[in-house]
This record gives C-alpha cells, structure tokens and sequence, in this order.
C-alpha cells in the first residue's frame, strides 16, 4: 500500500508539472531508461511531436521544444486508476491550452498508461484525439472532394490533411 500510495503522489506530482510546462519538475519524474510512446500523433507532427522518445535526454529535449509550440497545458479532471499489476496506472485527463504559432485553442483529451519503476515515471503511452491537434496547429482534416460526391467513406485515402 505504501507503494501504491508513494506512486500516486509520483503521478499526481508528473501530470501538475507537465500542466505547467516546468521542465525541472517534469524531468524529476522521469526515470533515466524513460520512454515515451504516442501512437496517435500525425505523421506531418512527428519532427516536432515524435510518436516515441526514448531516454531522459531526449524527453528533455522534447518537452523543452514543446514550450515553443503550445501554452502550458492547464490539465483537468486528472483521474489516475491503478491496475492489476503494481506500478502500472490508467490515467484520464482533459487539457486546455492554445497552439503558440496560430493562437488557436487547443483543447485535448487524454489517455495514458504509465509504469512506475524505481520510485519514476518508467514508460508513459499517451493517445489523445490527432485532429484537434491538426486544427490547433493550423491545419484541417477533410474529405476527399470525390470522396464527398460519392459519399464512399469505406475506400482508403478517405481523409486527407491539408494545411
């Protein structure tokens, strides 16, 4: 229980200094063997927002380059489950904040899988919704204009990016 207890205030202390964009506070989080993995990041984004980062040099790097794209995130609602197996946590959060370069609101919501190793944040996988991140940055998603004359939402290429 002890544990349980230590990573919960582990977590609650990560999501407050990734809120506030403190990259001190974030990088005393992490582990040194960090990796962090965002599955649904768009492919046009992942020079900025890779979709995996590995190592604390690295993680640094990425969230010090985030000050340059986003406001602070300002997250809510943070609500952290423990799972089955210890040190393994499913956490749900809504963050509020705008993309720097557009002034757009970007408004995301997320979900994360974070190991705890070692008393630090071992692995965290992050998914969120990629199309308000598109929209924030300045971008829209639409339909293919044949695809919206024939209405055939099943065929690939469906959805295109454009900016």
């Amino acid at each position: 229980m002890a544990d349980l207890q230590k990573d919960l205030e582990l977590l609650q202390t990560h999501f407050a200094a990734i809120s506030k964009l403190d990259i001190p506070a974030i990088m005393a989080t992490f582990h040194p063997d960090i990796v962090i993995e965002a599955p649904f990041t768009p492919q046009i984004f992942t020079a900025s927002v890779p979709s995996q980062i590995e190592g604390k040099e690295a993680v640094e790097k990425f969230f010090t380059s985030l000050t340059d794209l986003v406001a602070p995130l300002a997250f809510s609602e943070l609500s952290i489950e423990p799972l089955r197996e210890p040190g393994e946590y499913f956490c749900r959060f809504k963050g509020n904040s705008k993309w720097l370069s557009t002034n757009r609101p970007y408004c995301n919501q997320y979900a994360s899988l974070l190991s705890v190793r070692d008393g630090l944040v071992h692995r965290m996988t992050e998914w969120y919704d990629p199309i308000t991140i598109i929209n924030a940055a300045g971008g829209r998603v639409a339909l293919d204009s044949q695809e919206r004359e024939h209405n055939h939402l099943t065929r690939p290429g469906v959805l295109s990016i454009l900016n």
